[in-house]
């Protein structure tokens, strides 16, 4: 059976278990909601307004990992650079103050130095902003690798 955004009851009223409604949800709790871990799908163009509405903070934790198309294939992870710009520089038309974290991983397995410079470059991209916190870590093998 699939339940994928199957509606279910919270505070005695349904609501869809999609992001979008989730998050007006949240919304309204009257607590500082922020948004950690998502991926920059097309989904989350809906959640934006919302942050300028003053509904959650502007603020996404989007764990971008990498900045090189064949290095995220092999870590097995989505996304797109360059599809990515573009979208954070329409999330900043909609709202000028959202602040970004992420995440990168260097030393993946096939990493060439240009694809350390590539997350330099990506990094200071001014269309990333001035109110960004990126974090990089090493890879490292895990154990029973």
């Amino acid at each position: 059976m699939d339940v994928k955004y199957r509606t279910g009851f919270w505070g005695g009223r349904p609501i869809k278990t999609r992001m979008t409604e989730l998050v007006q949800a949240m919304g309204e709790l009257g607590v500082w909601v922020r948004l950690h871990y998502v991926y920059p799908y097309p989904h989350v163009d809906e959640v934006i307004p919302l942050m300028t509405q003053g509904k959650i903070l502007p603020y996404l934790d989007i764990p971008f990992q990498h900045a090189n198309a064949r290095i995220l294939k092999l870590m097995k992870r989505p996304a797109s650079s360059e599809n990515v710009l573009t979208r954070i520089q329409q999330w900043r038309t909609i709202c000028p103050d959202i602040a970004l974290r992420s995440t990168f991983i260097v030393g993946f397995p096939g990493e060439t130095e240009e694809g350390v410079r590539r997350i330099t470059r990506f990094s200071q991209n001014g269309s990333i902003g001035p109110r960004r916190r990126l974090y990089v870590f090493a890879c490292g093998r895990c154990s029973g690798q």
